[in-house]
């Protein structure tokens, strides 16, 4: 099941995927919704917003990351499904 990590916490496990996602203000049922359409994946969803103004854990784990993404660039769309389509794009398993 995938796992949302906010900063300051990180997983420094290599083998686990990780993807950093900007700038999202998504609610406690957006994020439950989430879980159940993606619950058969295994990697590490970490959530970051600018105004958090901690660079150097986002610049740590955008290092890191298989894919790095920016809520701006979705707006209006459900989170579900365009994780889920990126999900798909890229082969996580």
């Amino acid at each position: 099941m995938p796992r949302f990590i906010t900063p300051p916490d990180m997983e420094f496990d290599k083998d686990i995927i990780k993807i950093l996602i900007r700038n999202c203000t998504w609610t406690d049922e957006q994020i439950s919704d989430i879980l159940k359409e993606l619950g058969d994946k295994n990697y590490d969803i970490y959530l970051y917003n600018d105004s958090m103004g901690d660079i150097q854990w986002f610049e740590g784990i955008r290092a890191m990351a298989k894919a790095v993404l920016d809520c701006n660039h979705y707006q209006g769309q459900d989170p579900k499904v365009w994780l889920k389509q990126i999900d798909d794009e890229m082969k996580i398993s």
